[in-house]
């Protein structure tokens, strides 16, 4: 059932994949391509990060709100995607909060795989774009792709997987938002008054 609440979380998911950009593009021009490391930037980036994951959480139960319910499974991946949300309360372990997050959006997305209203492309791309990112991370590393840091990491593989990821991630939560926001409410055409025998 289409809700006003769900209207609201259409714009909170469109502000989820707005914030998501911003954390790609504070990671690749501050830190990514960066010589030095700066402590301001990360933080930044980490409090962005921390933020477009809260918000993707209350879109994820906006999903639940909308579909009424998400059953056992859609449950667990609510509850998945938010251990994931405060585990990236340590953004250097980005592969570690990716993998956490895309394994709770996938158990949500396949709750609703049957019987959805939500847009199947949309709804596959909010279900693989983090777990395609740190997949993408582990095989580039494995690969040793790119000049290993002071650290022994490969920034290559980390910036790259993170965009990959998070560009996928975005492109799902547009189709989403859009498709919250586009709902017409139920209970905007509920009467004012309640209806007498």
């Amino acid at each position: 059932m289409s809700t006003g609440f769900s209207n609201a979380a259409g714009t909170l998911t469109l502000a989820a994949s707005g914030l998501w950009l911003v954390a790609l593009l504070i990671f690749g021009l501050g830190l990514g391509f960066a010589e030095d490391f700066d402590t301001a930037v990360y933080l930044i980036w980490s409090a962005a990060t921390l933020a477009a994951g809260v918000l993707t959480l209350i879109a994820t139960l906006s999903l639940r709100q909308r579909r009424g319910n998400l059953g056992g499974l859609g449950t667990t991946g609510v509850v998945v995607l938010g251990i994931g949300v405060v585990v990236s309360v340590l953004t250097w372990a980005t592969p570690l909060w990716m993998t956490i997050q895309g394994v709770g959006m996938l158990l949500v997305a396949l709750s609703m795989r049957k019987d959805s209203v939500a847009p199947r492309t949309a709804l596959f791309a909010y279900s693989s774009g983090m777990l395609i990112g740190a997949i993408t991370f582990f095989v580039l590393t494995t690969l040793k792709v790119g000049t290993p840091d002071s650290y022994g990491d490969y920034p290559l593989a980390w910036g790259f997987g993170l965009a990959v990821g998070l560009i996928i991630t975005v492109g799902g939560l547009l189709g989403i938002g859009r498709w919250l926001n586009n709902e017409q409410p139920s209970d905007a055409n509920m009467p004012d008054h309640p209806l007498t025998a």
